[in-house]
C-alpha cells in the first residue's frame, strides 16, 4: 500500500490534484484516486499545501523512480 500511496502522491504532484487526470495516469478509477488522496491528506495535512515541501516531496519521489528505490 505504501508504494500505491507514493504513486499516487506523485501523480498528484504532476497533475496538480486533477482527480481525472490521476485516474487516467495510474488507469485507476477517480473515486479510487479520491480515497488515496484523502489518506495521503492524513498522512501529510498540511504540508500538502506548502509549495515548497510539495517540491521537496516531488524531487524525492522521482529520485526513487529514477534510481528504482522505494520510498519510505
Amino acid at each position: 500500500q505504501q508504494l500505491r500511496l507514493a504513486e499516487t502522491l506523485l501523480a498528484w504532484l504532476k497533475c496538480n490534484g486533477s482527480t481525472l487526470e490521476i485516474a487516467r495516469l495510474l488507469d485507476i478509477h477517480p473515486q479510487t484516486v479520491r480515497y488515496r488522496v484523502a489518506q495521503l491528506t492524513e498522512l501529510f495535512g498540511a504540508r500538502l499545501g506548502d509549495p515548497q515541501e510539495r517540491l521537496k516531496m516531488q524531487i524525492a519521489l522521482e529520485a526513487h523512480h529514477l534510481l528504482g528505490t522505494k520510498p519510505e
